[in-house]
């Protein structure tokens, strides 16, 4: 990974995300609840930063192992580990290209941030085929891309119409997937998919994919959408209207994150 990526994780921010992504890790954990197939699984959560969903599954009663490349991600996990009952099954640094794993070891696989991280395609596919070779027959993988467009839609929703710096980002996105965001603090470089691009990848990689689904829905465009919800009675309305347009192709783009359902033959 470059400087810029771990200047970026470094921060420390990952920890709390889920407090300032909440439609996105609650809309995530329904879609991955309702689609893994049994209780008392094997999982890996492969770039799990610092173990949000790992926790949650370990509490869930799966046996969890959880693998990122940053280091200081692994330690808020083991530290977060030492102060929980449902404790993780393994926690260390790793590398989504070469998972410290034997084959056929896990009914699942969660890949949530490595796909999007990656900006070469050499690097995406052998992601996917590690992911492969760990996971058992008939095993899943929930793979999450950011969509092409989510820095475009972003231009409207922050009114950045007068930044040149993030109009030349939203420019070399469109034509070429690459996000190199060059205001300082913003998010780091990634590799920002087009659906059909998306799932191009997953089956070259040797996968059966399944579905597309849109995670969070049109949010971005929704004014005072954070404040609006945390009243119960809007947050419950829009997560059901979630859920009725997850499938829906023309509303792809609207998203900030997509997740594949993927399954290995």
């Amino acid at each position: 990974m470059i400087k810029e990526f771990y200047d970026y994780y470094n921060r420390g921010r990952e920890e709390k995300r889920y407090e300032r992504c909440k439609v996105e890790f609650l809309r995530s954990k329904i879609i991955i609840e309702e689609y893994l197939q049994t209780n008392n699984q094997t999982i890996l959560d492969m770039g799990g930063g610092a173990g949000y969903y790992s926790f949650w599954l370990s509490e869930k009663g799966h046996q969890v192992h959880l693998r990122d490349i940053v280091p200081l991600h692994i330690e808020q996990a083991r530290d977060r580990n030492s102060n929980t009952k449902n404790k993780l099954s393994s926690i260390e640094v790793g590398n989504a290209t070469k998972i410290d794993f034997p084959e056929n070891y896990f009914d699942a696989v969660l890949l949530l941030g490595p796909l999007y991280h990656l900006q070469n395609k050499d690097d995406r596919t052998a992601t996917l085929q590690e992911c492969k070779r760990v996971l058992k027959k008939s095993g899943q993988i929930f793979a999450v891309c950011i969509p092409r467009t989510a820095s475009y839609i972003d231009g409207f929703s922050d009114d950045l119409f007068n930044d040149d710096l993030f109009l030349a980002n939203v420019n070399n996105v469109i034509a070429t997937g690459k996000h190199t965001d060059l205001r300082a603090g913003k998010f780091t470089n990634a590799y920002f998919h087009k659906p059909a691009e998306f799932i191009k990848e997953i089956e070259e990689a040797g996968l059966v994919f399944e579905k597309l689904l849109n995670i969070e829905g049109p949010f971005k465009v929704i004014k005072d959408f954070d404040l609006k919800f945390e009243e119960p009675k809007f947050r419950d309305f829009y997560l059901k209207m979630a859920k009725l347009i997850e499938e829906d192709d023309s509303l792809m783009g609207m998203a900030s994150h997509l997740m594949a359902i993927i399954r290995k033959r």
